[in-house]
């Protein structure tokens, strides 16, 4: 296939994909998004995806399913100052995953040695696929209450691929904790949970505000990097200023 034959066979696939899965359902589509909403709760699937044109080498399209549950007010208290939180994505979703964390495979793809046959035979499995792995994950998560009751499941399938051992075995909640700490929180915050958000934000006080040891590269005298283990605080996700502002916002004590 020719770079153009590969999006076309792309285009065709989520169309394809929608008519028969998600239209019925009663989502709408824009673009490769297709959402669906209740009074309180948007369901997002989207189809991520990655090409990179070149004059030479393989030509491949890399597809990444992912899902996401949207509210506004929650978006809103993860991130304050972004604008347009009123359209449900996936980078406004508060929580958010790879559907390969469920069904065991993350990515899919169309290449140049892709057929119309190939390329069907990937629709009618990927068909089964959401069939398997989605239609429980939505049926079961169709407002705010519901993701509350659903923190005690586990909606994942064996991994396939092998990207998320870690997550494989865990309850929602605990994979809610571990992907997405940030979302899990403000969603508990907004349902009036305050108690179980406070005890998950004084955890990660504790964890980011200790200094720990990490591995920095330095140069020495001949030009060589050397590697030596510096301690110092390291708080890669900019945890400290999102729970300093919440304990302010909703009036949180971390101390008692």
């Amino acid at each position: 296939m020719t770079y153009e034959e590969i999006e076309n066979s792309f285009g065709n696939f989520v169309q394809t994909i929608y008519n028969l899965y998600f239209k019925p359902k009663g989502f709408k589509k824009s673009g490769n998004k297709f959402t669906k909403s209740t009074s309180d709760l948007t369901q997002v699937f989207f189809f991520d995806k990655l090409l990179k044109k070149r004059k030479t080498g393989f030509r491949s399209m890399v597809i990444q399913p992912q899902i996401g549950f949207h509210n506004e007010s929650i978006a809103q208290i993860i991130w304050p100052d972004k604008t347009k939180l009123h359209i449900s994505k996936i980078d406004n979703c508060f929580l958010s995953y790879d559907l390969g964390l469920y069904s065991g495979t993350t990515f899919y793809d169309i290449d140049q040695e892709s057929t119309k046959e190939t390329v069907d035979e990937l629709t009618k499995h990927f068909l089964a696929e959401l069939n398997r792995t989605l239609t429980p994950i939505f049926d079961n998560n169709k407002s705010l209450s519901d993701i509350k009751s659903s923190f005690s499941k586990n909606f994942k399938f064996d991994s396939v691929d092998n990207i998320y051992p870690s997550n494989q075995n865990q309850n929602e909640f605990e994979t809610a904790k571990n992907r997405f700490y940030h979302g899990l929180v403000a969603y508990l915050l907004y349902c009036g949970d305050k108690a179980t958000a406070k005890e998950l934000l004084k955890d990660k006080y504790s964890e980011v505000s200790k200094p720990r040891p990490i591995s920095r590269g330095r140069y020495d005298d001949t030009g060589k990097i050397v590697m030596e283990e510096v301690i110092e605080f390291y708080d890669f996700w900019n945890d400290l200023p999102f729970i300093d502002r919440l304990c302010t916002q909703f009036d949180i004590n971390l101390k008692n």
